[in-house]
């Protein structure tokens, strides 16, 4: 992870730390070696591949009086796009495979897939989940913009691949 995504995902858990509701915690991925029987170096994995940053729930309001309603919530921080003066990208976070496939399983099944590039961008989400949440009928959340982009690219890749039209 580059150092700019390291310290967004600090802000944006100090963020979520502050709000009434919502619970979580960051979760590490990787690998690290270390030493196994007869001093042999082996690797431990830390989570999953695709794993977000940031992993929690969020309470919503309760379709049913009395009755409390939390959601699987994962927020996954990238670096936001920027340009050198001569309108070259150099800096993007894109999300790879196992994280498009993450974040379709999860909203596939009810849960809340964030991706964002700014505090301000998690903010504005977290407040349109729970509005959206307040007023509907029981049905998925809207899946997130990055998300669908991340879809139509990877699926664009593929039929180029495979010749597909």
């Amino acid at each position: 992870m580059r150092r700019h995504e390291t310290s967004l995902t600090s802000a944006c858990l100090r963020y979520l730390g502050v709000l009434p509701g919502v619970h979580v915690w960051r979760q590490n991925t990787g690998v690290a070696w270390m030493k196994g029987r007869g001093g042999k170096p082996r690797p431990v994995s830390f989570s999953f591949p695709g794993a977000p940053d940031i992993m929690g729930w969020i309470e919503l309001p309760s379709r049913k009086e009395g009755v409390p309603h939390a959601v699987f919530m994962a927020v996954e921080t990238k670096q936001p796009k920027e340009t050198d003066l001569t309108g070259k990208v150099y800096r993007a976070g894109e999300l790879n495979d196992n994280q498009i496939e993450f974040g379709n399983k999860l909203t596939k099944a009810g849960g809340i897939y964030i991706v964002c590039t700014s505090v301000e961008e998690l903010d504005t989400k977290i407040k349109l989940v729970r509005a959206l949440s307040a007023s509907m009928v029981p049905q998925t959340l809207p899946v997130d913009s990055h998300l669908d982009q991340a879809n139509m690219k990877r699926e664009a890749k593929w039929k180029k691949k495979w010749g597909v039209k």
